[in-house]
């Protein structure tokens, strides 16, 4: 998801949510790939800024602090040093030997470990028991870091390490099934492996099934399995009783999984602490996945079970890779009564020829996903029409954004989505491409209908008949593009709504561009091009606080290209619009392109 989908498959737009976790004295959120937790103590990168020479051990000092002393002097940290704890974040010294780099493990005050540049192999022997007793953080990312993953699994190691962030990094082979033994990680709050982008990860086996134990990682509240080639299936032990006690965040995007979502997962006793759940391959195939490897099978149904991810907020499931895929319809049971009662984005991204069928009805029962604030269902195969029962009073209550575009439905716009009390919240409807058809309703248009909207994309549907004056309170950018409308913009250029783009080139619309100095008062950008017009740009056009006087970007193709050829006019905007004169008679017309994507810079998800 490139992709927030960013992700809209930008994703997709992923996000992390920040999880408190406890530390000795204070607790942080939890951070992102990439950050690290800094206490007192920080050392900087400077070698100018040693000590030349490092303290002479006291009678005082224990044989572990000398010893720890002795590996900071030959390697230049020595400055850094507390007994009460202190922070490594530098490159590794060049001269470092394999011996010192492996007897980093015995630097027993050490709370903080940030590595950068190239580095040998991680030592085995950094996870055996008593190293590292207060070490915190091991934070290695975009490190020129290579070999296998260590077997770090040792009882009565890296007691307190509460972050290991090993993305972006050369490394390579399987995850170890020995970081899920019973002791190992006792106090293990993130994990980052990976990468985040295609192409940087070697990692490759599958997803350990003891991992979901229910002795492992007691303290785990993020894993995070990105862009790798990890593959295998979903463990159905990971959705286990007890298994993940603290986990909130589960992120396994652009991994090449195999089989099915496990029923199990969807446990009345399976992930109690989990309020992210990303899952699949969102990006277009790279170069390192096998384009025949993807999730099949179905959405299970029990995961919409009452009991079920008690306090799930954003779920993902996408797959676009070509093939089958995910199959079969979205479940009517994840808007049974009680199902994910705090789900807040639900994001099912599907290759075409995958997911199917209609939108159920059941999610627009008043009681269904009482909490949803974006649904984003757009590029799949979904079929049927607009249910009506979608737009009943109280349904939807709190969605903002509302993604169903590129699908195969048909039929036309419900009169129900745009009553009074539908949709109270919805800011974006992206409806493009989505195989309607119809006149465009007066009741969409209406000032009662969807009082919160503000973008509304149309385009690309098989609309016919003229279009209505656009009253909605707040709409901010509608495009009705492609859309085979016809008639003339009469009634468009009466709407009252506070419209700044208006994109509808590529219709039928014939007659005059509509006279009116006054409307259309906060216009900014209008797109007109392909159409059926006759005539030039109104002389009224131009007056101060007329249409001219505010629009940014226009496109009118050859009604514009006819009226820059007459003197006068060309005269009148030269004085009041030099700009926008200079702009467009030299050529330059400025297309209105309104994907969704481009919204979606301007009008981010709501809520998140």
């Amino acid at each position: 998801m490139a992709v927030a989908r960013q992700q809209a498959l930008t994703i997709l737009a992923l996000f992390y949510a920040g999880t408190q976790h406890a530390c000795t004295q204070s607790q942080p959120p939890l951070q992102s790939p990439g950050s690290n937790s800094i206490p007192s103590h920080s050392f900087s990168t400077s070698h100018s800024q040693l000590s030349e020479t490092a303290p002479e051990p006291t009678p005082s000092q224990t044989p572990d602090s000398a010893r720890e002393l002795e590996v900071l002097k030959h390697l230049g940290w020595q400055q850094a040093y507390s007994p009460s704890g202190y922070v490594i974040s530098a490159p590794l010294p060049s001269n470092c030997s394999l011996s010192t780099w492996q007897s980093l493990h015995n630097l027993t005050a050490l709370t903080n470990l940030t590595l950068t540049g190239a580095l040998p192999p991680l030592p085995d022997s950094w996870g055996s028991p008593g190293s590292f007793p207060s070490l915190q953080a091991i934070d290695l990312p975009h490190a020129e870091l290579y070999g296998t993953l260590p077997n770090w699994g040792s009882a009565l190691s890296f007691p307190r390490l509460r972050t290991l962030n090993l993305t972006n990094t050369g490394l390579s082979g399987n995850l170890p099934a020995a970081w899920g033994q019973e002791a190992a990680f006792p106090a293990l709050v993130q994990l980052h492996l990976g990468g985040t982008s295609p192409g940087v990860s070697r990692l490759s086996g599958s997803l350990p099934q003891n991992w979901g134990s229910p002795t492992a990682f007691p303290a785990l509240a993020l894993l995070w399995i990105n862009y790798c080639n990890t593959s295998g299936s979903l463990s159905s032990s990971w959705g286990s009783n007890s298994a993940f006690p603290a986990l909130t965040t589960l992120s396994l995007l652009e991994l090449p999984l195999q089989g099915t979502l496990p029923t199990s997962w969807g446990g009345h006793t399976a992930f109690p602490s989990l309020l992210e759940l990303h899952l699949g391959i969102a990006d277009k195939p790279i170069g390192f996945v096998h384009a025949s490897v993807s999730l099949s099978g179905s959405l299970p149904p029990h995961w919409g079970s009452n009991g079920s991810f008690p306090v799930l907020e954003h779920l993902t499931i996408a797959n676009v890779l070509p093939g089958p895929g995910l199959s079969g319809s979205l479940p009517s049971d994840w808007g049974s009564p009680g199902a994910f009662p705090h789900l807040k984005e639900l994001l099912i991204a599907n290759n075409q020829g995958g997911i199917s069928g209609p939108l159920p009805s059941a999610w627009g029962n008043p009681d269904a996903l009482p909490e949803l604030l974006v649904l984003l269902l757009d590029h799949g195969s979904l079929t049927g029409t607009l249910p009506a029962t979608w737009g009943r009073a109280g349904s939807f209550r709190k969605i903002n954004n509302l993604w169903l575009g590129h699908n195969h439905f048909h039929g036309g716009l419900p009169d129900a989505w745009a009553q009074e009390g539908a949709f109270p919240s919805l800011q974006v409807l992206l409806l493009d491409k989505a195989g309607l058809s119809g006149t465009f309703p007066m009741s969409w248009a209406a000032l009662a209908a969807f009082p919160s909207l503000l973008v509304a994309n149309f385009s690309y549907n098989d609309f016919q008949g003229s279009l209505p004056a656009f009253d909605n309170a707040i709409l901010d950018v509608v495009d009705l593009e492609g859309c085979k409308l016809d008639g003339t913009l009469d009634e468009l250029w009466r709407s009252s709504a506070p419209l700044t783009a208006i994109q509808a080139s590529q219709n039928r619309f014939s007659g005059r561009l509509p006279e009116g100095s006054g409307c259309l008062p906060q216009l900014s950008l209008l797109g007109l091009r392909d159409n059926f017009l006759e005539g030039t740009v109104p002389l009224s056009w131009l007056r101060p606080g007329a249409t001219l006087s505010h629009v940014s970007y226009l496109d009118l193709g050859t009604t514009w290209d006819d009226s820059v050829a007459q003197a006068t006019w060309r005269q009148e905007l030269c004085l009041e619009q030099p700009v926008l004169f200079y702009t467009d008679v030299t050529g330059r017309h400025m297309l209105i392109m309104l994907s969704h994507y481009e919204m979606s810079d301007h009008y981010p998800l709501a809520g998140v």
